[in-house]
Parts: structure tokens; C-alpha cells; sequence
């Protein structure tokens, strides 16, 4: 009975850790590829799925593509997070009304480099390599919460876009692939708080069961 304790306490760890976020807003659907795309349509450009957090402060900012991120050769794709601080700026006009941000985090697959670029101060900002995480379809981008400063928002109100282009000329709509959500901005994700405390709490009971066994 006694070997059973620990494991109790294990199972109770893992399962704290399987709390569901507070107000979790993946991306949801895409728009497909778009009518107006000239570019390639491989699977680097296809969006799967999608979803920024805020952690203590900081932004992740998570995506899944239906093929290996550097599949399609030359100048590679380009991955934009379009985030909303609090403008509701309609920047693609009446290409894109509902998707709303006043500034971007970018990364290029063929320079292998991220960036954050704040539209209205006109600040860049290179992320670092640890910053930036690359694995076979997944892209990970952690960014500072101090690169994007609120315009009047709560960072945990923030809005965000996802969405891909075959180049970087803001001037070229044609050049866009898709946008997930398609026509619409979603929240970020703040984990709950108390997830992490009850997991603490958790490995605190699998502690204090392991010291109550008695040697056999």
C-alpha cells in the first residue's frame, strides 16, 4: 500500500497539468489559399493550427503548417503575426476589414530570422535564436512583452492574426497566402494561474508521501 502513495501523488501532478487554460482562443480555421495568391501553393504556406499566449508577461507565439517549414526553395516564406495592442487598425482595408494589428512579429524561413516590428513607433526589433524555434513544421516565436507596449489595451486583451506571404512588400496583397483566422482577430491565451499552484501543490503531496514511507 505504501508503494501505491507516490504514484497516487504522480497521478495528481499530471492530472493538474491537464487543466484546460482560461480563455484558450487557438486560431481556429484558415481562409484556404486565397483567390488573389499569385505564389506558390505548397504546404509550408498552409496553416494548420494556431494560438499566442501571454506567460508572466512574455508572448508565444505558436503555428503548425501542413508541410515542413523550408519546403518551398528561394526567399522562403514569410510567417506574420498581425497583433492588435489597441488601435483596431484596418490595414488591409477592404482586402481584409476584420483583421486588425498595429504591429507584427515576422519570421523568414530562408534568413532563419525573426523580428518584431512596431508599426507605430516604426521600432525593429531582431529576436534572438533562442528565441526563434523551428521544428520540422512547428514555429515557436517567444517575444519580450516589452517589444509590444500597449496602444490601450491589456496585454491579456490583445489581438492577434496569422498569416503567410510569399514575399514582404506590404504594398503587394497578392503576395498573401492565407489568414487564419480568416477574416477576424482572437485573443491571446492566459494560462491560469492556478494551474501552476495546484501543481505545485501536487508535487508537494507526492513529496510528503514519499517521506511518510517507511522502509520495508
Amino acid at each position: 500500500m505504501t508503494i501505491k502513495l507516490p504514484l497516487a501523488g504522480f497521478a495528481l501532478a499530471a492530472s493538474l497539468l491537464c487543466v484546460t487554460p482560461a480563455a484558450a482562443t487557438p486560431l481556429g480555421p484558415s481562409s484556404g489559399f486565397l483567390a488573389s495568391y499569385t505564389g506558390p501553393q505548397n504546404g509550408d504556406f498552409d496553416i494548420v493550427s494556431g494560438e499566442a499566449f501571454l506567460r508572466g508577461g512574455n508572448f508565444e507565439f505558436d503555428a503548425t503548417f501542413s508541410a515542413p517549414i523550408g519546403t518551398t526553395p528561394g526567399s522562403g516564406v514569410f510567417y506574420v503575426w498581425g497583433i492588435d495592442r489597441g488601435l483596431n487598425l484596418p490595414l488591409f482595408g477592404a482586402n481584409r476589414p476584420g483583421v486588425l494589428f498595429d504591429a507584427v512579429v515576422i519570421f523568414s524561413s530562408s534568413q532563419d530570422t525573426g523580428f518584431v516590428l512596431d508599426l507605430i513607433s516604426n521600432q525593429l526589433t531582431f529576436l534572438t535564436s533562442a528565441q526563434v524555434s523551428v521544428n520540422v513544421d512547428t514555429l515557436k516565436l517567444f517575444v519580450p512583452g516589452a517589444l509590444l507596449p500597449t496602444e490601450g489595451f491589456l496585454p491579456s486583451d490583445y489581438l492577434v492574426n496569422l498569416w503567410t506571404r510569399d514575399g514582404l512588400d506590404p504594398t503587394i496583397f497578392a503576395q498573401i497566402a492565407e489568414f487564419a483566422p480568416s477574416n477576424s482577430d482572437v485573443g491571446v491565451t492566459v494560462p491560469e494561474p492556478v494551474t501552476i499552484a495546484l501543481f505545485g501543490a501536487g508535487l508537494a503531496a507526492t513529496v510528503a508521501l514519499r517521506r511518510r514511507k517507511k522502509p520495508a
